[in-house]
């Protein structure tokens, strides 16, 4: 029941107004829903311990998406308006400069080691490539693998020479001092 009233029905308006089957009104108010919907399951799965304490379970969740949905999300709408709405709306600074660092943490870290992985996924694709036999390269080079895979190590190949270069101008330097 839980995904009846707390999923599917409301994927099924969405995918509705999605289509222009229904009126405009009913586009802000569903998508209110969901950003309820959301909140729930974030406390739901954050504090779960805690509703496991006094014994609120998946029946009172299902109970409370189903108040949610009942009445043309009504309450969906009214919750969001009188309480998320006031809770975003207040720290709306802070929470815009928390994300702002979240992004320059995730920009600093984490995509450089994603980029780090997929270069060391590729440089090894890359000597692997020439060891097969000549009837898989020969398809891999028609379909343009191969210059694909020299693009990306290309950066490197730059990055060394670059390297090369400020040791010889030191080098240079120090003999002209």
């Amino acid at each position: 029941m839980y995904y009846v009233f707390g999923i599917i029905y409301p994927l099924f308006r969405s995918s509705r107004i999605a289509r222009g089957k229904e009126c405009e009104e009913n586009k802000i108010k569903i998508l209110k829903y969901w950003v309820v919907f959301c909140i729930i399951q974030l406390c739901n799965y954050y504090m779960e311990w805690i509703l496991a304490y006094f014994d609120i379970g998946n029946l009172a969740i299902t109970i409370l998406f189903f108040t949610l949905t009942i009445w043309d999300f009504t309450l969906a709408e009214y919750m969001y308006d009188n309480m998320i709405f006031e809770l975003f709306s207040r720290n709306e600074v802070m929470l815009h400069s928390m994300f702002k660092y979240f992004r320059k943490v995730l920009e600093g870290t984490l995509y450089k080691w994603i980029e780090m992985v997929s270069d060391i996924f590729f440089s090894l694709l890359s000597a692997l490539i020439p060891k097969l036999p000549s009837a898989i390269t020969t398809p891999l080079e028609f379909i343009g693998v191969t210059k694909y895979l020299e693009a990306r190590m290309d950066k490197y190949k730059y990055a060394s020479r670059k390297k090369q270069e400020e040791l010889d101008y030191r080098e240079y330097s120090k003999q002209i001092e």
